[in-house]
């Protein structure tokens, strides 16, 4: 354990329960914190929307009714990203992360018959929100 003391840094023994401040001794008391969720990957839904003529993969988690949040992936990458985010918010909001055409699990169309440009999968996002039946959300990027 190190501790910042003026401009040096010294090593404290990690079994003492007493730390000085400004020549004053505290007796420090040690809270390990959970880093359990109440959503386990368990009620991590792993499911398929057909887009078109595309499959596309996505991750759902939390209840229909709460406000959905859309997760959208950076590149390249793909959903699971968000696994720990999804497992950090599902218990107050419905959370979707989809993987784009050609990334993930989903369908990796010829690039000669889908344009990869960032209008291309934003319509498709489009058509992907459309398809699942998702009305109101906040996108995150």
């Amino acid at each position: 354990h190190l501790y910042r003391c003026g401009r040096s840094i010294r090593r404290r023994p990690a079994q003492s329960p007493y730390r000085s401040v400004n020549g004053r001794q505290f007796e420090t008391e040690i809270q390990i914190r959970s880093t359990q969720h109440s959503c386990r990957q368990t009620q991590t839904s792993h499911r398929k929307a057909r887009v078109g003529n595309l499959s596309i993969f996505y991750r759902e988690a939390g209840p229909v009714t709460a406000p959905a949040i859309l997760l959208l992936h950076g590149f390249p990458s793909s959903s699971r990203m968000y696994k720990p985010l999804l497992e950090r918010l599902c218990d107050r909001f419905h959370v979707i992360a989809p993987d784009y055409p050609g990334f993930g699990h989903s369908d990796w169309p010829d690039p000669k018959q889908f344009g990869y440009t960032f209008d291309r999968l934003a319509s498709f996002m489009g058509g992907f929100v459309e398809a699942i039946g998702l009305s109101r959300y906040t996108l995150y990027m």
